[in-house]
């Protein structure tokens, strides 16, 4: 019984990250067929606990709107990139608040004309 106990949250953990895993990759898909390619600003460059390489940049959507938005980045990419310096990404131009850096989703267009 006390399994039981312990297996209910991480099913419910587990059940929420996978959610979230598909609707970002939903939103790639999105941003891959349809997004809009536009420049962003690096605010910053990190390192979280996990040695994840991550930027921090921040775009004016066409609604005049200023959004901030974090991303992982490759090691190459994170290397390369310099806080001020700029970065190319794709949003949604009916959601802006949907974007991801360029390389991502060229990534992601690849991979996808791989399962057509």
């Amino acid at each position: 019984m006390d399994f039981l106990w312990l297996l209910i949250p991480f099913s419910l953990i587990f059940g929420i990250n996978l959610v979230l895993m598909i609707r970002r990759g939903m939103q790639f898909k999105q941003l891959a067929s349809g997004g809009m390619a536009g420049k962003a600003t690096i605010l910053r460059k990190y390192r979280r606990k996990n040695k994840s390489t991550r930027l921090q940049y921040e775009f004016t959507a066409p609604t005049g709107e200023v959004l901030r938005h974090s991303s992982v980045v490759s090691k190459a990419q994170f290397e390369s990139a310099r806080e001020g310096g700029e970065i190319e990404i794709y949003f949604l131009l009916e959601n802006p608040k949907i974007n991801a850096p360029k390389y991502l989703i060229d990534a992601a267009r690849q991979a996808i004309q791989k399962t057509e």
